[in-house]
């Protein structure tokens, strides 16, 4: 520990220890200042002014850092509570982790992942019951939000406990596969792993802290690229007596089969095991935790199921059939799913089992939702239209260099000097303003990295790392040398600046000159690196003892799990629709301490606004399990309600079976318009079934709006009340929702309607309302309305706007009674997940606990919102008529319905791309 570190960790524990004993306490900066003095008057240590405001700036940010408890659901049967107070004493293994990460971490962060994996262990199985026993859970995390603390924190947890095998199963990639095998080696074993396992190890990490050499761990995979677990390691043995053993094997068929056939021979002690004919024998005294990181990728069964679920003919996928057959190698065993992505392992069917592979790997037994900790840059950060975050630079300028669908054998060419477009040129002009400011704030032993990830093939990355090579070492010979090209290149880098940077928290303070010359000095150590299957580049940010500054170009190696330290600045262009891969690929989420106004997201107009759906589709997600947390549910049920949310209108895209039917229900839900057709022909034809509807409707009632205190007649907007079903299935009938609308797709909600009419006798009766606007054109037949002004933003064959409804529109038909009920069930949630989003109590209820409200009553009614929006001409044809926009918020129901049928295959087309 350096001496910055030996003063954050002491004047942490001064402030923390003055906190307990001390209600009144409040860490000011100068009580937070006299700590840091005191701590370098205990320990003699000098140090500069810079770095005395460093360290307050570091104290006083973890001072302010919070997070919420996790939410879970279980399953208890044939599970029998273990883990008491006298179990978690002498937990070596964890006291060592816990004193690693006190330099790194505040104490109420690592307060909350003691509790968190206090609760994931809790829910395991007591490695000392007796007979046979089988848990299997999964934890949900969010993209880069720190899931390799929360295992590396259970694992050692486990170790304690008396678990003796641990198989983390660590991506596709050899060189996530040995990033992950470095940080266990840090977190937990306490030395560097290397393929001679007499060898002298050097100490590491959490080895420094307690260097007993009787509780070391033993090893059987090392921290090389090509430390995976391989025939050399067939003679290794292991009996219940040794400390535990840790295996870091990456999901690769050969690997596993491998591993199958040592815990066989080995483990099992099956003499007879034969990999072509196997028949497996049973480990019956030593217990397993595996552990499935990124659960989502690779490790789901996605052939399909024939003759029902339990069918010993059915042949699953190679690797999901080697997991199961090393958890079925074990008669003791706990399997840990670890993804921010679970929509396909929700998918799993919970009774699907074949005599080889035992029970599929449907977590069953419990589902963990980790909360986001204050300081987490998520997708709803980052996307949201209430964000803050300006961090997003749309770009169009790179179709002819790097077109939407493109081939292996593609050569991007661009017409300009550096040979590609000026959006990156710009994006690597951002990263560089934004490591030399960090380097001026004092961040100078931080790595600093940018993502550049435009295609999948490898081919067509090495042409991109080659210009950007050569870019990059022509700018570095210019501003060394000076002779009169560096001058170009200064102007452009001070013109982004001030048009840019200028809301940057240190803009005003500044000089111009100083970021240049620190400019100058850096720019030789930025290094430009290819990471794939091909390049020989590595990022090894264990191995060097001085920070890297990085340009990272890759595809699928970069898209999954390899962390990049410091990310600043992302170009990327890849073309997928597929949820969970959009969401993996964000390696720009995560903690941006000390710089997160600098990151920038250089990124296409259409994945901006699919990354804005998927963050509502995962916040909507996470609403439900927070529901179902409430009300007890299990994790069956939990599944049943994902597979039917939705949510599937934006997630379906995903690992699911060709043509796979699935059921729609949309209780409890909202759905609204935000992406329309921009030809004259729909917009006419929505405004004749608009028309058509409200024509029908008879003489209209005013709307009571609420106004923040109370409810109170509005003249802009006009309502119906107990409206026949069969009205509003009609119009949604005739009105055409774009295929791009994401989660409105009114042919289904029509028959949904249907359905719950007719099958379960619910939403009988509908509330429909005119909702007006500002504008000053009036809708044609009614001059008390006003048509509603929203920005549209133009695509090639649609128009997109943010958001059309407003919350309280959902207030409509609700009485006094149930916006109070509402509104206490709003304030209650917002206990439990408020660092997810932010500490700022809510005023008015939340829509989903009005749809709950509602869906209480005996006969709950839906509510149809119309709003006539502007046709805007510069982005629109010309049209007299206005776009029609609407919203349906369906009540919540007690049925046990199912939903409407529908087929992924015939809903949507085929969008991956790559």
């Amino acid at each position: 520990m350096n001496n910055k570190s030996t003063v954050i960790k002491f004047a942490q524990e001064l402030l923390e220890r003055e906190k307990d004993s001390n209600c009144d306490f409040e860490a000011t900066p100068k009580a937070i200042e006299e700590k840091v003095k005191q701590v370098l008057a205990i320990f003699l240590l000098e140090i500069s002014d810079d770095e005395f405001i460093s360290i307050t700036t570091e104290l006083t940010r973890r001072l302010s850092y919070w997070v919420d408890k996790d939410s879970f659901i279980q399953d208890g049967n044939d599970h029998i509570e273990w883990l008491s107070i006298e179990r978690k004493q002498n937990r070596r293994y964890w006291q060592r982790y816990r004193e690693y990460l006190e330099p790194k971490l505040p104490w109420s962060a690592i307060d909350a992942l003691d509790e968190s994996t206090d609760n994931i262990l809790g829910m395991l199985e007591d490695p000392n019951r007796e007979g046979p026993w089988d848990r299997r859970g999964m934890v949900v995390g969010h993209v880069q939000s720190g899931k390799t603390g929360n295992y590396t924190s259970l694992i050692n947890k486990a170790a304690d406990a008396g678990y003796k095998i641990i198989i983390v199963l660590a991506g596709l990639h050899n060189n996530l596969r040995a990033q992950t095998q470095m940080r266990l080696d840090e977190g937990f074993l306490g030395f560097e792993t290397n393929p001679d396992r007499s060898a002298q190890h050097r100490v590491i990490g959490v080895g420094k802290i307690d260097k007993d050499p009787s509780i070391r761990p033993n090893y059987a995979t090392n921290r090389q690229e090509k430390g995976d677990f391989n025939k050399s390691q067939s003679g290794m043995g292991i009996t219940p007596e040794q400390r535990p053993w840790l295996f870091v094997v990456k999901k690769n068929k050969s690997v596993l089969e491998g591993l199958l056939e040592w815990i066989q021979v080995n483990v099992a002690h099956n003499s007879t095991y034969d990999r072509q004919n196997k028949s497996l024998k049973r480990v019956q005294q030593l217990p397993l935790l595996l552990i499935d990181d990124e659960a989502d990728n690779a490790s789901i069964d996605t052939n399909e199921l024939q003759h029902g679920p339990v069918n010993d003919d059915h042949s699953p996928t190679a690797i999901n059939s080697c997991i199961r057959q090393i958890l079925n190698s074990f008669s003791k065993k706990a399997y840990v799913a670890y993804t921010a992505t679970p929509f396909a392992n929700i998918f799993i069917h919970d009774k699907a089992e074949t005599q080889l592979e035992g029970r599929d790997l449907f977590p069953e037994s419990f589902i963990v939702n980790l909360s986001a900790p204050s300081n987490y840059v998520g997708p709803s950060k980052m996307f949201s239209e209430e964000s803050e975050f300006d961090a997003i630079r749309e770009i169009s300028d790179h179709k002819e260099w790097m077109p939407t669908s493109t081939k292996s054998t593609h050569v991007p060419i661009h017409p300009s000097e550096e040979g590609f477009p000026n959006s990156l040129k710009e994006a690597i002009h951002s990263y560089l303003l934004a490591t030399t400011i960090r380097y001026i704030r004092g961040q100078k032993d931080e790595h600093s990295s940018m993502l550049i990830h435009v295609a999948r093939f490898t081919y067509i990355q090495s042409v991109v790392y080659l210009t950007i090579e050569n870019y990059i070492r022509k700018v570095n010979q210019l501003l060394s040398w000076q002779t009169g090209g560096h001058k170009k290149i200064l102007t452009e880098l001070h013109s982004l600046w001030t048009r840019d940077f200028c809301n940057t928290n240190d803009f005003h303070s500044l000089e111009w000159k100083e970021i240049e010359r620190t400019l100058i000095t850096l720019i030789s150590e930025i290094k430009v690196k290819q990471i794939n299957g091909t390049a020989k580049d590595v990022l090894d940010y264990n191995d060097s003892s001085l920070p890297q500054r990085v340009i990272a170009i890759g595809g699928d190696k970069l898209a999954r799990g390899l962390t990049l330290e410091g990310l600043c600045t992302s170009y990327f262009l890849r073309c997928s629709r597929m949820y969970d891969t959009l969401m993996q690929m964000g390696r720009w989420f995560g903690y941006r301490e000390g710089y997160a106004d600098l990151c920038r997201l250089y990124t296409t107009a259409d994945l901006a606004e699919w990354f804005g759906h998927i963050s509502k589709a995962a916040a909507e997600l996470r609403e439900e399990f927070e529901q179902m947390v409430t009300s007890g549910q299990k994790p069956i049920h939990y599944g049943l309600k994902v597979r039917s949310h939705p949510t599937l209108l934006v997630t379906s895209r995903l690992k699911m079976r060709n043509s796979e039917q699935l059921r729609l229900s949309f209780s409890g839900t909202i759905a609204e318009t935000v992406t329309f057709h921009n030809t004259k022909n729909h917009i006419e034809r929505n405004y004749q079934s608009f028309k058509n509807l409200t024509n029908s409707l008879g003489p209209s009632s005013p709307v009571s709006t609420f106004n923040g205190e109370k409810f109170q007649e509005s003249k802009n907007r006009v309502m119906w009340c107990d409206i026949p079903a069969q009205k509003v299935i009609d119009f949604l009938s005739s009105y055409v929702t774009h295929e791009e609308s994401v989660k409105v797709n009114s042919v289904l909600m029509s028959n949904f309607i249907h359905e719950m009419v007719d099958i379960h006798d619910e939403l009988k009766l509908w509330d429909v309302a005119v909702i007006g606007g500002k504008s000053k054109q009036k809708l044609d037949f009614d001059d008390d309305i006003r048509l509603v002004e929203r920005t549209f933003k133009p695509y090639e064959n649609r128009v997109s706007i943010g958001r059309l409804l407003s919350s309280r529109d959902e207030f409509i038909g609700l009485s006094d009674t149930d916006y109070q009920a509402a509104m206490g069930q709003t304030l209650a949630l917002w206990e439990k997940t408020k660092s997810e989003h932010n500490r700022k109590q809510p005023t008015e209820p939340a829509g989903i606990q009005v749809r709950k409200v509602k869906g209480a009553k005996k006969q709950a009614k839906g509510l149809l919102l119309l709003y006539p929006l502007y046709p805007d001409p510069t982005n629109l044809p010309p049209v007299e008529q206005p776009i029609i926009g609407i919203g349906v918020s369906f009540p919540s129901s007690s049925s046990n319905t199912q939903g409407t049928e529908y087929y992924v295959n015939n809903v949507f087309q085929d969008y991956e791309n790559v």
